[in-house]
């Protein structure tokens, strides 16, 4: 064990996986279609599953159909949903592992995805002094028909069409169309005291986007930020249509506004970067 400062940066001996679980009822039976193939793709890594529940449904026979160990619980909403928010709720009240993964409901791992990923973080963390943040890469799944007036890469997610074949087999996934990958900015492994530490997500954020990208300027501050390109983290995003984006042109200024503020900042400490700070109640659903 090692301590930067007061954090401890111990190497991880086991995660806990967690996801967040909203959708309307209108969404519900292909959202839990794709939640299914997650869960089996991950659910026998050795890792302890988490879901955070936040529709008005109840999921949990479902998700223990799946995992019977699974540490569920269900808090729906009464306003407008924030993921962010949806975060903090999750952690502070599910994750007890020094590490933990965000991982979406749509997302298909390779069967190794858990060792690589943990031997990965070991290795990074032996040659730093600080603590973790590991944003991993994804395949973006392209939707199998769209018109022609669609094949504007930018307009294809936004097709009403099917996804192609549905699975939890990532080899058999891995080779349908896709948009090309990028980094899954709100997935990969978190240090749970740096979270806490930092008061969790900005919850100003409403809706969907870009709450992962302003959380990991954030921690990039006080945390080593890595990055990682190789495929064997990697996961496949399985396609469905945009959801949740409620006051995205507002939240969008937050994430400019206050992200130019923190790269401003010259050698900034944990304070500078700490969001919610007048709300004792961060994180927690009424």
């Amino acid at each position: 064990m090692r301590q930067a400062g007061s954090i401890n940066v111990t190497i991880p001996q086991a995660f806990d996986l967690l996801y967040i679980f909203n959708f309307e009822p209108k969404h519900m039976a292909g959202a839990l279609s794709r939640f299914r193939h997650s869960l089996e793709s991950i659910c026998r890594q050795g890792v302890r599953i988490c879901v955070s529940n936040n529709s008005a449904q109840c999921i949990e026979s479902v998700v223990r159909e799946l995992c019977p160990d699974v540490c569920y619980v269900h808090q729906p909403y009464n306003g407008p949903f924030s993921r962010a928010h949806a975060i903090n709720f999750g952690v502070r009240s599910l994750v007890r592992t020094p590490y933990f993964i965000v991982s979406d409901v749509d997302l298909v791992y390779r069967p190794q995805h858990i060792a690589t990923l943990a031997g990965k973080l070991g290795a990074i963390i032996e040659r730093t002094d600080r603590p973790v943040r590991l944003v991993t890469y994804n395949y973006n799944l392209s939707p199998v028909y769209c018109p022609a007036w669609m094949n504007v890469r930018a307009l294809r997610r936004f097709a009403l069409t099917s996804s192609p074949g549905e699975s939890s087999d990532y080899e058999a996934l891995l080779k349908l169309p896709n948009n090309g990958g990028d980094y899954a900015h709100g997935n990969g492994v978190i240090h749970l005291e740096s979270f806490l530490r930092l008061r969790g997500y900005d919850e100003n954020m409403i809706g969907y986007g870009p709450e992962d990208d302003l959380f990991n300027c954030r921690i990039g501050k006080v945390n080593e930020l890595v990055y990682d390109p190789d495929p064997q983290t990697a996961s496949i995003h399985l396609w469905h249509p945009r959801l949740r984006m409620i006051q995205h042109r507002t939240n969008m200024r937050i994430w400019w506004d206050m992200k130019a503020h923190y790269n401003s900042l010259d050698n900034p400490g944990w304070d500078d970067v700490t969001a919610n700070r007048d709300q004792d109640d961060w994180g927690i659903i009424k």
